[in-house]
Order: C-alpha cells, then structure tokens, then sequence
C-alpha cells in the first residue's frame, strides 16, 4: 500500500483521522503505510472513497487515480456502441459523471444532504 501515505500527506489528514473514519485503530492503519498489515476487502474500498481513487491504484496495478484494469474498451462499447466513436472529451466526461454518482452515493450513505 505504497500509495497510501502519499495520499494521506495530499488530502492533509492524519493518520488518525483516518483511522477513525474507517473505524479501525491507528496502530492498524499505520500498519497498512508501513506495508506490514494488507486493509480487508472492505477496508480497501473505503480507503478509495476516502481519497476518491480506485482500488486498482491502491494496489498498484494502474498509474492514475481514476483507472481501473478493465478494459476502458469494453465499457465504451457497451455505453457508445463501439470504441472508435468515442473522443477523449467524451470519455472524460462519462468518467466525471461517474464521480459524480459516487460522491451522491456516499452522501446518501454518510446520511449528509
């Protein structure tokens, strides 16, 4: 979990508030900076909401915040009908809309209006 102090030190947060948000202690969570305790699944993913980054890039499997390892061809043709009609802005903004989804979601979740 290479990425996780590297994104705690850009969002300005602590260790411990970290650690309070995901209801685990603060010697847990600095296990999971130091790389000597691996988050459960379900840790992992609030971890991603937490810094709004995918899980794939926590692991290390991609290089942007916002990718995952799926192929971006097949979701492009299931949402466009075919990969070769799709720009780069449009692509993009089908990725802002699915931040956007996120974000309400965990608003609804975090009981916030």
């Amino acid at each position: 979990m290479d990425r996780l102090k590297e994104l705690r030190i850009e969002k300005k947060a602590t260790q411990r508030e970290i650690a309070e948000f995901l209801g685990i202690t603060y010697q847990a969570y600095s296990n999971y900076e130091k790389g000597t305790r691996e988050p459960s699944h379900e840790t992992l993913l609030l971890l991603a909401d937490y810094f709004n980054v995918t899980t794939d890039y926590l692991l290390g499997r991609v290089e942007k915040p916002g990718e995952t390892e799926e192929d971006d061809g097949d979701v492009k043709v299931a949402l466009f009908g075919g990969d070769g009609e799709v720009t780069d802005e449009m692509w993009e903004d089908v990725m802002q809309f699915v931040e956007f989804v996120k974000e309400r979601q965990r608003k609804k979740r975090d009981g916030e209006s």
